[in-house]
């Protein structure tokens, strides 16, 4: 099975994006990695593994709909409509552009999501409707494409961010459309000040890169910084030691 990942970000996270790119590469043997961006051309290096797609001229989210104002923009409303785009993609891997894969996620991709719609990690104090508690956050989310389309539910999700005002636009309807069928995954895989902390990440997500403050979550800043500085034939390298897979840059 291609092992798969996929990321949503606009102009001004272009150097996040990158760097996020750069950790999941040294830390997974991820096959193909797809940035849903605002260009046709993504001006920073990458390597050919990376599929730039350009959703700008979008027709889903119309400019003058509930949600379209809000400091997200439409970009993060396309987290629900990337099976329009993936057709042929049964199950991918969804990062936010701030989190920053710090150990090895074989064990992620093996993750079986049966009759689930998606996998994620609970998020803290966010109450939800009697009968669906718990809440996920989906800054990572392991996505089961293939139900979601068989189900329609890519249909249901992008009409309800065109008629409702949700607050955290697509994090709300993949909670609110999945009626219980997420899996949970363990803390490691998304730790963060809304999901919490272990001694042993996998995957930190800094919930805004610029957001970075004091305890853990300042002093896991570094998890950032390194990557940042690292160039690709350092990535190349580690990946090649680590999984026996090559990088073309």
């Amino acid at each position: 099975m291609e092992k798969t990942a996929v990321y949503v970000g606009t102009r001004n996270v272009y150097e996040d994006l990158q760097t996020s790119c750069k950790s999941l590469f040294a830390n997974s043997d991820v096959d193909t990695v797809y940035l849903f961006v605002e260009d046709d051309v993504f001006p920073l290096p990458m390597p050919d593994e990376v599929k730039i797609i350009n959703v700008s001229g979008q027709e889903f989210f119309k400019p003058d709909g509930p949600n379209s104002q809000s400091r997200w923009t439409y970009m993060a409303m396309m987290k629900v409509a990337l099976t329009k785009y993936l057709k042929k993609v049964n199950r991918a891997l969804m990062l936010d552009y701030d989190t920053i894969i710090v150990d090895d996620i074989s064990e992620l991709w093996g993750t079986k999501l049966g009759k689930c719609y998606w996998a994620g990690v609970p998020n803290l104090g966010i109450v939800r409707p009697v009968g669906n508690p718990t809440y996920y956050n989906a800054g990572v989310a392991l996505m089961n494409y293939e139900l979601i389309r068989k189900d329609k539910m890519d249909d249901a999700m992008i009409q309800s961010l065109n008629t409702y005002k949700a607050k955290y636009l697509d994090q709300d309807v993949l909670n609110d459309f999945s009626g219980g069928h997420i899996k949970e995954l363990p803390l490691r895989f998304n730790e963060s000040g809304v999901t919490g902390w272990t001694r042993e990440p996998a995957i930190v997500h800094y919930v805004g890169i610029n957001k970075v403050s004091g305890g853990i979550n300042g002093e896991r800043r570094y998890f950032y910084n390194a990557y940042k500085t690292l160039d690709w034939p350092d990535i190349k390298e580690k990946r090649e030691a680590r999984y026996g897979k090559s990088l073309t840059i």
